[in-house]
């Protein structure tokens, strides 16, 4: 049983790892000190060296569904509004709906103020 369950785990490691598409957020990590409010970012996405005459991004947000969010060329950037928050996750699928790379938004801590003594 041990031995079939490394042999699939190596064998999915080794797709993940050949995905020639990526997508990423710019920035990736964004201020936590704007409790309440989200950021604007801009999501890049490149599947050009796929056969795919369009890909779709869709997201995902903690306790969600997920919905899709745009269909585009298999290269290209779009800004968001000023929605994206901590956890949405951002999925990049090729027109047959095959999950080519995914990426989620993280926030960075807010430091805490010092009392003055």
């Amino acid at each position: 049983m041990k031995t079939k369950l490394a042999t699939i785990a190596c064998i999915a490691f080794a797709l993940a790892g050949c995905s020639r598409a990526s997508l990423s957020l710019d920035p990736d990590i964004v201020s936590g000190c704007a409790l309440g409010r989200g950021s604007v970012i801009t999501v890049h996405w490149d599947a050009s060296k796929l056969d795919t005459e369009y890909v779709r991004i869709y997201l995902t947000r903690p306790g969600d569904g997920e919905r899709r969010w745009l269909q585009g060329q298999p290269t290209g950037s779009r800004k968001t509004g000023p929605w994206a928050t901590d956890g949405i996750t951002f999925i990049l699928r090729d027109a047959r709906e095959r999950e080519l790379a995914r990426r989620t938004l993280v926030t960075s801590p807010c430091p805490r103020r010092q009392k003055d003594e």
